[in-house]
Order: structure tokens, then C-alpha cells, then sequence
């Protein structure tokens, strides 16, 4: 017995050793790894990862609690596709707005900003420029180490909403399986969202020393993006239309590429989606909400899209912005004279 648990041990120690001469390889290859590393290593602290879960998963959980008490009684005794078309709208929405939505840009901001400009304050750029790696290496290092703690961080709020979610309401595990596809589609959006926000604050780093002003331009942003326009398009109407406001309503264009993301995974949107996510980012016509409404069926019709931009327009628009940020904190980190 002890001669095989000995064997067993052997060979996993052999495997970890191959293990970490190829790592090693590897990084001596690509020196961004080591960016990377010790990058995912300094945000995936327990105080860090822990502020983020709370502050994603505090407001789903009191929200699903108050949705509880406007369900009808016979709820949990409907069809699966029922329940889960109504958790489901309910998901959709506050992942919009909060799961991936407000503490995760914050987040991704306040990372991003620091990835230039707080190594310069702390006198570590020096360190790391002295050493054998290019400087773009030093950036795409760093975004490389922040998509995993995102990727393992969204994956956890996502999952865990999902199913508290699930649990209050039905406690139906059928239901939380046939929401998958909706809880993936969430996670690659958020880490779309995280990348974008992330990308223009490390733009910004390349230009300030100061984090703190960073942070406060970034927030202002994502108070725009969620908020500002949105009642920009309540108080003015139809004038938002008539000058053309849609074209820096980056609350829209954010809309918008959910919108096409969601449906690109065969999410299917429903007009209670529709009309909500109309109302917050513009992105269906809702100037009369109850024109939506089929009196015959007693049902909410899907409004049609307002069309400003085709949803593919605005994902575009996102990504080729956030890459071409991206390039340009580069650039700059390139040219600067760091002493």
C-alpha cells in the first residue's frame, strides 16, 4: 500500500517539475507572463476579490428578496419555461445595470488606472523597464493578469446571483439549467465591459501620474453611461432625435451591444426586456409604453428597436475604441522618458 501511494507521489512530482520547466520556458519566451502573473497575484487578494463579490452580489440579492413578494402564489407550480422566462427577465436587467454593469466598471477603472500611472508614482516602473522587456510587453502583461481575475471574479458574481436568485423564488434547479446559456452569455459581456472600461483608464494612465483623477473621470463616465443619458433622453424627448444626441450616447451604444450579444447566443428578448432596457439605454422605442401593450392577448408586445445604429454598429464602435486605447497607452508608455 505504501509502495504505491510512494509511486503515486513520484509521478505527480515529476509531473509538476515538467510542469514548471515548461512554465519557466514559457515565460522566458513571452516576458509578458511574468507581467501578467504577478499582476493576477496583486488584484486576486482576499480583501480585493471579496469587496468586488459583495459589492455585485448585495444589491441582485436584495432586489430578489423584494421580487419574492411580487410573485403570485402559484408561481413555483408554473411551468419551468414560465419561471424561468420570469426570473430571467429580471436577470437580464440587473445584470445590465449592476452585475456587469456599475461596480464592475468602477472596478475595471480603478485597475486600469493604475496600471501606468500608480508603478511611476510608486517609483516600480523603473524597476520594471531596467529588466529585459519591451514596454508594450509591460501593458498587454498587466490587461492579460486583469482578464483572469475578471473571468474567475464574474464567473463566481454571475453564478452565485443566478442561483440565490433561483432559490428564492422557485428552488427549482430546472430552471437555473435552463438559464444557463443567459448566465454565460452575462459572463462574456461583463468581461467585454470590464476590458472597455479597463482599456480607456489605461489610456488615461499613460497621460497622469494621478490615479485619483483617473478614478473620478471614470466615474463620471460610468455615471454618464448608465445614468446622464439616460435622463438626458427623459428631459429633452423628441429633441434628442431631432439633434442627433444618439451618436455620443454611450449608454445606448452599451445597450445596443448587449442587445446584439445576447441575441448572437440565441437569447431570446422578451418585450418586458425590451421595453425596460428601451427605457434605460434607448435602445426600443418606448415614448408610450402602453402602445406595447395587446389588449386582446393581455400581453406586452416587443417594441421595435429605435435603429439609430444596427446593434453590430455599436459593438464595433465599443471594441474598435477600447483596442485603439489600448494602442495608444502603449504608444505612450513607448515614448516617454521615465527617470
Amino acid at each position: 500500500m505504501s509502495t504505491g501511494v510512494q509511486r503515486i507521489s513520484e509521478i505527480w512530482q515529476n509531473i509538476r517539475q515538467k510542469i514548471d520547466k515548461a512554465w519557466y520556458r514559457l515565460q522566458q519566451r513571452f516576458k509578458m507572463l511574468i507581467i501578467a502573473k504577478k499582476t493576477f497575484k496583486d488584484l486576486t487578494t482576499t480583501k480585493k476579490t471579496l469587496g468586488i463579490l459583495i459589492a455585485e452580489l448585495i444589491v441582485p440579492l436584495i432586489l430578489g428578496l423584494a421580487l419574492t413578494q411580487t410573485l403570485p402564489d402559484d408561481f413555483s407550480s408554473r411551468s419551468v419555461s414560465a419561471q424561468t422566462g420570469a426570473i430571467t427577465t429580471y436577470f437580464v436587467i440587473i445584470s445590465f445595470i449592476w452585475i456587469a454593469g456599475i461596480p464592475l466598471a468602477l472596478y475595471a477603472s480603478s485597475i486600469g488606472a493604475g496600471f501606468i500611472a500608480k508603478e511611476q508614482t510608486e517609483g516600480t516602473i523603473l524597476i520594471l523597464i531596467s529588466k529585459p522587456i519591451r514596454r508594450w510587453e509591460i501593458l498587454i502583461g498587466k490587461f492579460l493578469g486583469f482578464f483572469i481575475n475578471i473571468l474567475i471574479i464574474q464567473t463566481i458574481s454571475v453564478y452565485v446571483s443566478a442561483w440565490f436568485l433561483v432559490l428564492i423564488t422557485t428552488n427549482n434547479i430546472s430552471v437555473f439549467t435552463s438559464m444557463l446559456p443567459i448566465i454565460n452569455a452575462v459572463i462574456l459581456y461583463s468581461i467585454i465591459v470590464s476590458l472597455m472600461f479597463g482599456s480607456i483608464a489605461a489610456a488615461l494612465s499613460s497621460m497622469t501620474k494621478s490615479t485619483g483623477k483617473i478614478v473620478m473621470i471614470m466615474a463620471a463616465l460610468t455615471m454618464a453611461t448608465y445614468f446622464g443619458f439616460f435622463l438626458i433622453r427623459a428631459l429633452i424627448g423628441v429633441y434628442y432625435e431631432d439633434y442627433q444626441i444618439y451618436h455620443i450616447d454611450i449608454g445606448y451604444h452599451l445597450a445596443n451591444f448587449y442587445i446584439m450579444l445576447l441575441k448572437a447566443l440565441g437569447i431570446k428578448i422578451s418585450p418586458q426586456i425590451a421595453i425596460i432596457l428601451g427605457v434605460i439605454g434607448g435602445t426600443y422605442k418606448t415614448e408610450d409604453v402602453f402602445t406595447a401593450f395587446d389588449d386582446d392577448q393581455q400581453l406586452f408586445k416587443t417594441p421595435e428597436l429605435a435603429g439609430y445604429y444596427p446593434l453590430y454598429l455599436s459593438a464595433i464602435l465599443w471594441i474598435v475604441v477600447a483596442l485603439a486605447l489600448i494602442f495608444f497607452g502603449i504608444k505612450r508608455l513607448q515614448k516617454q522618458d521615465i527617470v
